[in-house]
């Protein structure tokens, strides 16, 4: 009887060990495929973050860029304006002598024609 109880026991224990629950091993070969995907989605996120990081500093570069080209262009244009206010305020007293002299040359002819006049 002592031999049978053992028997039993060790029979017990025996198939205790070496029980493979089917449940058991379908979840953690579950959870390891959950693992590698999540690892998997993690370095793809980790690589769009790097991604973004490196647009947001183009984008930054190129609006840099073009802020300064902007600056330049209105910094011509105003130099050009001012060049041609200057030459325009030189072609105005030009025109106002000229015209001076215009009305200097035309005075003596309407004197001549009225009779009235200086000779």
């Amino acid at each position: 009887m002592k031999h049978v109880g053992l028997l039993g026991i060790m029979a017990t224990f025996v198939l205790l060990a070496g029980c493979q629950d089917t449940q058991l091993i379908n979840c953690q070969q579950e959870n390891q495929a959950l693992q590698t995907q999540l690892d998997q989605a993690k370095a793809t996120a980790t690589a769009k973050d790097k991604k973004i990081e490196d647009l947001e500093g183009e984008i930054q570069t190129v609006n840099q860029k073009a802020l300064e080209s902007i600056r330049t262009i209105l910094e011509k244009q105003n130099a050009k304006d001012v060049e041609l206010k200057n030459k325009l305020k030189i072609k105005e007293a030009e025109a106002a002598e000229l015209q001076q002299k215009l009305d200097a040359m035309q005075a003596p002819v309407v004197d001549a024609d009225t009779g009235e006049g200086g000779m």
